[in-house]
């Protein structure tokens, strides 16, 4: 008998004998203590604490909360919910937190690079320079596939490099794939903004890469491009900067109620709808639209109050101001830019998304320079032109006889205080478009052949860009022993009938159409029916069409949370937590659930909590 560990002989009675051994009080009291036991491993199993703890981190990570706030609510939640066993036990801490905001993503950290470098997969790679008042972070972010054969983005490292240069970082990037196994030959695409430090030669951080692996595909920030190709043509404008004109306009009236109080009065005399002055961000442009339409609405009220107020008197913001207001062209470059904008505005908007489109790049960029072109030239230089990038819209007989196209609110203001002048608007598109043609990777081979893992084009991709798609791809994605395969198998992809072929449904991401192209066989043969053509797709979708995460770094970081990267870098966990675990788990922290593995992991660093003495926590 286990329970009162001796052994007994059943020679005599057999199943009687066991009958009667367990109705001796020895037996009955050992079994009663042992129900009264709870088994060790228990203490190392997760609980619905942990589960209520894990879901409370969640909230304050969600919503860049400081950590220390972990130490009011405990001790809250017990008094919210006394009748609650939870509750009551409930035990989180600033230093418990920082162990979970640390310590769980640092190992999932481990586990994604497992999942690339043990089976050496292909991964693109993607850093950004985020400051702090002493450091500087340069956070690491990689593409590549997941376990559902859908294209993820992960968290991956955030070295401190001070010494910012691209040599450095380069150096540093190395080190890093190194650190964990990764083999740079594995890298297929690196992608940062468009600063010489980062692509620039001989020195930037892609030619140091270039040195062990010359294959490694240079992909800019298109949202950077087209916010310096704004700008460029909005310094055709005069003295007029709509940026500057915004951050002026905002801080005057930031702090001061007495300012609003007047600006109020004004609006309600020239009886214009009372709402907030809005402040502009300037990353990306993407508010500048909307701020500087809300000053249209309130012109009349904003001209009024720094005329009256500030005309012969203020220091250089209020001056800046009234020179704004007093020239009669500025309310015209405000309409004509209100008008533009939304063509910028619809080109980042869409490569915000965290889906790989960069099938979807070439079509974009080609789409915003000919919104720009058309009010430029006549439809008919357009038309008759094979490639729109060729027109001369420096050529007079090709332009519009009507240049004061430029926005119906900005032609009705012409025509009714009789203005003249508009070279400025004119100027505007011109060196816009220069620019585009200029910076914008238009003519880059494999952007423009992208295009051909759109199932959209499937019958109007030709050979032709097959080829030159594969050519721009480093040989190991398609061995030339594999080519004739491909372009066998791409000849049946085209000729395939829909009902063949996975469906495709609008808003779908096309990773997810390739990953259920890969599973389709040959009923007779039992073989995949596409297996090259796939994983040619698979490795164009791994290259990044833009780098709109790195911006999270600022929101993570604020003034209550002030110490992030110091001692254990607690941002790097932060950042790992929001990329590696809510955002591929889950969209928001109410409905997301923990897996069981994860609270385990969690039980781990709460056990290194209770170690751990110094509080850490920011």
């Amino acid at each position: 008998c286990e329970l009162c560990r001796m052994d007994f002989s059943v020679s005599h009675g057999g199943y009687n004998d066991v009958t009667r051994h367990l109705a001796t009080e020895k037996h009955k009291s050992n079994a009663k203590a042992v129900e009264k036991t709870s088994s060790v491993m228990k203490r190392f199993q997760p609980t619905k604490q942990t589960n209520s703890v894990i879901s409370v981190e969640g909230f304050v990570i969600e919503h860049n909360l400081p950590l220390t706030i972990n130490d009011h609510f405990s001790k809250l939640v017990s008094r919210m919910f006394p009748n609650s066993d939870i509750a009551r036990q409930y035990s989180c801490g600033r230093i418990k937190s920082t162990h979970l905001a640390y310590g769980i993503p640092s190992d999932l950290i481990d586990t994604v690079k497992q999942e690339v470098a043990t089976p050496k997969l292909m991964f693109s790679l993607a850093t950004n320079g985020n400051s702090d008042e002493k450091d500087k972070f340069c956070p690491v972010l990689i593409f590549h596939e997941d376990k559902n054969g859908l294209v993820t983005t992960s968290f991956f490292d955030m070295p401190v490099i001070n010494l910012a240069g691209g040599e450095n970082i380069g150096d540093v990037l190395k080190q890093s794939l190194r650190d964990v196994g990764l083999d740079l030959q594995q890298c297929l695409s690196f992608s940062s903004d468009n600063a010489s430090v980062m692509t620039g030669r001989p020195k930037g951080v892609l030619s140091v890469l270039h040195k062990e692996n010359k294959e490694i595909y240079g992909m800019g920030c298109p949202c950077h491009l087209s916010t310096l190709a704004a700008k460029e043509g909005s310094k055709a404008l005069k003295s007029f900067d709509p940026e500057d004109f915004m951050k002026d306009l905002f801080y005057h009236f930031d702090t001061s109620a007495k300012r609003k109080h007047l600006l109020r009065e004004l609006l309600v005399f020239c009886d214009v709808e009372v709402h907030k002055v809005l402040k502009h961000v300037t990353t990306r442009w993407l508010s500048l639209h909307k701020c500087l339409e809300g000053s249209l609405n309130l012109w009349d009220g904003l001209r009024s109050y720094f005329l009256t107020h500030f005309e012969m008197k203020g220091g250089p913001r209020k001056q800046r101001l009234v020179t704004v207001f007093k020239d009669p062209t500025t309310q015209l470059y405000i309409h004509f830019l209100h008008a533009m904008l939304p063509s910028f505005d619809s080109f980042n908007t869409l490569l915000q998304t965290e889906a790989p489109i960069i099938h979807r790049l070439y079509p974009s960029m080609i789409k915003l320079y000919r919104s720009i072109l058309s009010c430029v030239v006549l439809p008919t230089a357009i038309q008759n032109e094979d490639s729109i990038m060729k027109v001369d819209f420096e050529n007079p007989d090709l332009q519009k006889s009507d240049k004061e196209f430029i926005g119906f609110a900005a032609m009705q203001l012409i025509r009714k205080n009789d203005l003249e002048g508009t070279s400025g608007v004119d100027k505007f598109r011109r060196e816009t478009l220069n620019y585009i043609r200029k910076k914008f990777p238009v003519d880059d081979k494999l952007i423009q052949n992208a295009v051909l893992v759109n199932p959209a084009t499937r019958q109007t991709a030709s050979l032709q860009s097959l080829l030159e798609l594969v050519q721009q791809l480093p040989e190991d994605v398609i061995p030339v022993s594999s080519r004739d395969a491909l372009f066998m198998e791409f000849c049946n992809y085209q000729s395939a009938s829909m009902s063949d072929l996975p469906a495709v449904d609008q808003g779908e991401r096309v990773d997810a159409f390739w990953t259920a192209m890969e599973q389709l066989k040959d009923p007779t043969t039992g073989q995949k029916l596409y297996p090259t053509l796939c994983r040619l797709a698979k490795h164009v979708l791994l290259i990044p069409h833009s780098k709109t995460l790195f911006s999270m770094v600022r929101k993570v970081t604020s003034d209550m949370r002030s110490q992030l990267g110091r001692g254990k870098n607690t941002l790097c966990g932060l950042l790992a937590s929001k990329i590696n675990i809510f955002k591929k788990e889950g969209s928001t922290r109410h409905n997301w659930k923990p897996s069981d593995d994860f609270l385990k992991k969690a039980k781990s660093a709460t056990k290194a909590a209770r170690l751990d003495v110094t509080p850490t926590a920011a």
